[in-house]
């Protein structure tokens, strides 16, 4: 199934997006800067700095870019890794409701345990999951609650599909060959040009064989559109189970 990273229309501080998409498409995580929220939530959580993406879904906070991925098992099998229901960060950060609420860092932890998959298995563990709490899967790629959901309010207006979107996290490492090999890159025709132009005029990290590597598979695989965030859902519910 599609894995997705997408990217925030304002991306933070320290983090500029070209550079960011250029070592997402190459597998290059380590050095990335983290949000205080996300290190905030990996180390409360107990997780590793870890890479993310949502399996057969996005949310339109994070839809300015989005990488559309194919994960590869064999790479999986050498990372360490692991996937949940929902954002780990909503959790940690009381953005998703629960019933009865999560009141102690102790109560996350112990939901985030137990509700914790394989990332190698996360494509068989999403579809069972959908297929068990939803009567029309093209509904969880939408981001619609799910019909029923234990523990998660899916009534509340607090949450939204952060909080029943599977979530696949990588410890961020550099990696030799791609675990999640982009296929497709959705991205606004502006933000196009502009990851042309800096990549000519300001990469300082790719040697010229990269360059014209990286060039060259842009042409092939970006998908300029005036609505990424759209384009992307309708190419994953063709996908849905």
């Amino acid at each position: 199934m599609w894995w997705t990273q997408g990217f925030a229309a304002i991306v933070s501080p320290g983090m500029g997006w070209q550079p960011l998409l250029r070592d997402r498409l190459r597998a290059h995580f380590q050095d990335h800067v983290r949000t205080a929220n996300t290190e905030a939530a990996e180390i409360g959580l107990g997780m590793p700095p870890s890479s993310y993406w949502f399996v057969l879904s996005g949310n339109p906070a994070f839809g300015r870019i989005l990488i559309m991925s194919q994960p590869n098992p064999t790479v999986l099998r050498g990372c360490d890794g692991g996937a949940t229901p929902f954002d780990t960060g909503g959790l940690w950060h009381n953005h998703i409701v629960a019933v009865p609420p999560f009141t102690t860092p102790a109560g996350k932890v112990a939901y985030f345990n137990s509700t914790s998959a394989s990332h190698e298995d996360a494509d068989d563990e999403a579809k069972d999951w959908i297929l068990q709490h939803y009567s029309n899967s093209v509904d969880y790629v939408y981001g619609s609650p799910p019909d029923s959901l234990d523990r998660i309010d899916t009534t509340s207006g607090v949450n939204d599909s952060r909080a029943w979107t599977w979530e696949v996290r990588l410890n961020s490492l550099d990696y030799d060959h791609h675990p999640v090999p982009p296929v497709i890159v959705v991205l606004t025709p502006e933000d196009s040009r502009h990851f042309s132009v800096w990549l000519q005029d300001d990469d300082q990290v790719l040697s010229d064989n990269d360059y014209n590597e990286m060039v060259d598979w842009c042409m092939r695989n970006f998908r300029p559109d005036d609505d990424p965030f759209r384009v992307a859902l309708e190419q994953m519910v063709a996908g849905a189970p």
